[in-house]
């Protein structure tokens, strides 16, 4: 479909359509629907090629709207300016020394990521100038559906989005890859309308959340140990996004079964969380082929 056809204002006959094949919410605000039409026509995005659909979630203040476009719509924007000179391969669980797992390496493990970090390169003043981003998995993951299937790809398609973002923030500001909504609430989002969102992290506890990642990152498995027992009497401790990526960074640095016994004693209620009981049955596992080997 062409630019000019994608850029087209969307009838009302469009929209009677776009509703009953789930791209629009029912009965959604006619704002919002006007919004996500404006949307569409100023991205040259088509919402009958689920480039791009609108999404509603409630929160206590009343129902919210979310734009969502996929990851090739976001690619396809960026290529647009004619400025795009190429995106890196995803890098899993680096490090500040450099190192890293690849997609491969993670796949032959058979073990989850615990981030993924990947770079975009624009041209800038005749420079080509990179973007990079790093999406924790414990923070986007829902372990169900696509999470369960293709995590590796789904953890990369974050980290590639929000790099995009970063480097075009003009030509993708409000808008966000499906992949990312599972930072929103608990369970699984199919990306269909008027699912129930929770509220994401206030911007106090996202400055938090990224040191926890940071200081994780550095941290061996007793390092971790310690800094989960001053941790867990703060508020924060009840925060769920925190406690999976506590299990997550606890897990991957686990060396033996009695570590992980360990941990598990130690999340105590969390460990009841199906993203937590995740980590540890996997992580057992590789353990367990290492000690047969």
């Amino acid at each position: 479909m062409s630019n000019e056809v994608q850029a087209r204002t969307l009838t009302n006959e469009d929209l009677a359509t776009l509703e009953k094949a789930g791209v629009i919410p029912p009965n959604s605000d006619p704002a919002q629907v006007g919004v996500f039409s404006r949307v569409c026509k100023e991205k040259s995005l088509s919402p009958f090629s689920k480039q791009i659909h609108l999404t509603r979630y409630n929160t206590k203040d009343g129902p919210k709207y979310t734009i969502i476009v996929g990851i090739d719509g976001y690619r396809s924007i960026a290529s647009r300016t004619g400025l795009h000179a190429g995106t890196d391969d995803a890098k899993f669980d680096l490090l500040p020394d450099g190192s890293f797992k690849t997609a491969a390496q993670l796949a032959t493990e058979r073990r989850l990521p615990v981030s993924a970090t990947v770079t975009a390169w624009k041209v800038v003043a005749n420079q080509r100038v990179s973007f990079t981003h790093t999406a924790v998995f414990a923070e986007f993951s829902t372990g169900q559906q696509k999470w369960q299937s293709m995590p590796i790809q789904m953890i990369a398609k974050c980290a590639e989005a929000f790099a995009l973002k970063k480097g075009w923030p003009d030509e993708l500001s409000g808008l966000h890859v499906e992949e990312e909504i599972g930072a929103f609430e608990d369970k699984q989002i199919a990306a269909t309308p008027g699912r129930v969102v929770e509220q994401p992290l206030t911007d106090k506890e996202q400055d938090r959340w990224q040191d926890t990642v940071d200081a994780l990152t550095n941290m061996d498995y007793a390092q971790v140990v310690k800094y989960w027992t001053d941790f867990k009497t703060g508020e924060l401790a009840n925060k769920k996004p925190f406690i999976i990526l506590f299990a997550a960074a606890g897990c991957s640095k686990a060396t033996d079964v009695e570590q992980l016994s360990e941990l598990w004693g130690l999340l105590g209620k969390w460990t009841t969380n199906q993203d937590v009981k995740k980590y540890f049955t996997d992580r057992r596992k590789v353990l367990a082929e290492q000690q047969s080997a």
